[in-house]
């Protein structure tokens, strides 16, 4: 595209600004057509005439640009402080935008882009090559077998599975496992002293009650377990609540142990007997012997209260999470017996013995 007139008028009437002039000039030095129309519309001020002007005349814009490009100065440029201003100025502009001395006006675009190839070429060579990235599964800390689930620690000690439970059990279960201890609660252990069992017969020594003795129990999950008699040929489970009210009876049993099929009252005392019979048959055969009988005391226990209830029945098959439940709870024997179970499918894991090492002592 060629310049307009209004650009050569502007050019002529010295109208243009720095950046203008500057693009102008820029365009006449690649254009020959241009060149010839400003030459033609004013011949008498060619740039050739530059050493012709008087001293009293100022030069024109044309006449600046060369001077500012590097032609010869003309004479009047040593008198013109103005003219000489306007040509340094020129010059300054110029050199803002591209180096002096290039035969190219373009030539300073194609300078930065070869200055900016060799340093990014060079910023790849220096530039530390990054490792690939890889995707690799650390073996976790600790791992193994709690019922159908694997439950462990990661490599920063985090919980691995049971991730039904709630983020306080979890965080206690990750300490347990670091740690190797359970928080025990309080062992509740309730007092003992001679009173009055309920019927008549003959003891003996070689007939006791084992367990529940004294302590607190879940009484959704009571076994009530005794020594066995010598000899004798059935049971019978008695358990009285307060003021000696019958709470539950077992039938006639062959061995020394018996579960409730109905659930206990929590949050409740209670005391129990066995009857050992040397026969089968009658409601109070001959020679029954009942433990225990006075002056031994009576053979107390409690339920665990409804919430500690509602919290445990919420764990689910977890023997891990029903051990640490219990301990908290204080039921002793029973976190023994998670312990157990789980230590039988995972013998080989230390801090599982570990655990089940405070808890025996606990409960000593």
């Amino acid at each position: 595209m060629h310049s307009t007139e209004t650009q050569f008028e502007e050019y002529w009437s010295r109208g243009l600004s720095a950046a203008d002039l500057l693009a102008f000039d820029a365009h006449l030095a690649e254009c020959p057509a241009c060149r010839d129309r400003l030459w033609q519309s004013r011949p008498g001020e060619a740039p050739a005439s530059l050493s012709k002007l008087d001293d009293d005349e100022h030069l024109d814009y044309a006449q600046i640009a060369t001077a500012a490009e590097g032609a010869p100065p003309p004479a009047h440029l040593a008198q013109c402080e103005t003219c000489r201003e306007e040509v340094e100025d020129l010059r300054r502009f110029r050199q803002t935008l591209a180096p002096p001395a290039q035969p190219f006006r373009g030539g300073w675009l194609i300078g930065l882009a070869a200055a900016l190839a060799l340093l990014i070429a060079g910023w790849a060579i220096r530039r530390p090559t990054s490792p690939p990235i890889t995707q690799t599964t650390q073996a976790p800390l600790l791992a193994f077998r709690d019922g159908a689930e694997t439950v462990g620690l990661d490599r920063e000690g985090h919980l691995q599975g049971l991730a039904h439970l709630s983020a306080a059990e979890r965080t206690q279960l990750a300490e347990s496992l670091r740690t190797g201890t359970f928080r025990v609660g309080p062992v509740a252990v309730l007092a003992t002293s001679p009173g009055t069992q309920l019927g008549t017969g003959t003891g003996t020594t070689a007939f006791a009650l084992i367990d529940p003795l004294g302590r607190t129990i879940r009484g959704d999950h009571a076994t009530f377990r005794w020594q066995p008699l010598p000899g004798a040929t059935g049971y019978r489970v008695q358990i009285f609540g307060p003021k000696y009210q019958l709470a539950a009876e077992s039938p006639m049993l062959t061995q020394p142990e018996w579960t409730p099929p109905q659930p206990l009252p929590p949050g409740a005392t209670f005391s129990w007997q066995v009857t050992g019979s040397w026969q089968v048959t009658g409601v109070h055969p001959k020679g029954d012997v009942r433990v225990p009988m006075p002056p031994a005391p009576e053979a107390r226990f409690a339920t665990l209260g409804p919430e500690a209830v509602e919290r445990i029945q919420a764990i689910g098959p977890s023997h891990l999470a029903l051990a640490q439940a219990y301990a908290a709870a204080g039921l002793l024997p029973e976190a023994l017996a998670e312990l157990d179970l789980l230590l039988a499918a995972n013998s080989n894991v230390a801090v599982l013995r570990q655990l089940r090492t405070q808890l025996s002592e606990a409960a000593k």
